[in-house]
């Protein structure tokens, strides 16, 4: 059973915040070439949740405590190297005590985005080196290096700004044990929270594109050091939404 110290989550732990949630997402770090290599295995019933997570239940915290059940349907796009959208099953298990559930989501996905963690990267990197002279993006020119299918529009773009600096930020106190981010300085703009993200991949060793190289080993390493999500917020960190 995997344990990734007592800071973070790790299998076999009770996932902290799930309380009261219908359904949680795990990150599943794994080294499928893509996610549809990871959602062909989940088809062909050739993932077996049992050996990753263990034998403890992660919302019970009881040996044995949970089942499989039939994987779930997700959208997925991938923008690059070429575009694809398609369904993806996202393998997941029961809780016995609760009867709540929990997915193993892989890393090249983010919570709540339909588009790769991969494309959201390459978008934006391509969005920064069209920004102009003073720095300022230009987002239109970025749709035009898209491809003509998708539809990707300049408000999600500025969100996934907003939703990589976000996780970023939230991921420094790990990621400035491993690399160098003393330069990095928080945005309040959009150019200036494009910038910071920029700053944050460059540190990181995320080269690219045509292809993106590094992020792969950017996302296993956090993932499997503190059991959670880089880019986006799983649904049991996400606050609970208050009555009408």
């Amino acid at each position: 059973m995997k344990r990734w110290g007592p800071a973070g989550w790790y299998p076999g732990a009770p996932c902290a915040g799930c309380q009261g949630l219908a359904d949680i997402q795990l990150v599943y770090g794994n080294h499928f070439p893509s996610v549809w290599e990871y959602a062909e295995a989940v088809r062909a019933d050739a993932f077996d949740v049992c050996t990753y997570v263990g034998a403890v239940c992660p919302i019970c915290g009881r040996s044995c405590g949970y089942r499989p059940i039939p994987a779930y349907r997700r959208g997925v796009i991938e923008l690059f190297p070429v575009y694809r959208k398609g369904e993806v099953q996202v393998a997941r298990a029961q809780c016995r005590t609760t009867r709540r559930t929990f997915s193993l989501l892989p890393h090249q996905l983010a919570p709540y985005h339909r588009y790769t963690v991969d494309s959201m990267v390459i978008t934006l990197v391509v969005a920064w080196r069209l920004c102009d002279g003073q720095g300022k993006p230009r987002l239109e020119k970025t749709l035009d290096e898209l491809p003509a299918d998708c539809d990707v529009t300049l408000w999600l773009l500025q969100c996934w700004v907003q939703t990589l600096a976000r996780g970023l930020r939230g991921a420094h106190p790990v990621l400035c044990g491993w690399h160098d981010l003393s330069g990095m300085r928080s945005g309040t703009g959009l150019a200036d929270t494009l910038r910071e993200v920029a700053q944050y991949l460059g540190a990181l060793g995320v080269r690219g594109p045509p292809r993106i190289e590094g992020l792969e080993e950017v996302l296993l390493r956090y993932g499997a050091r503190v059991g959670r999500f880089l880019i986006g917020t799983a649904s049991q960190d996400r606050r609970p939404r208050l009555a009408a």
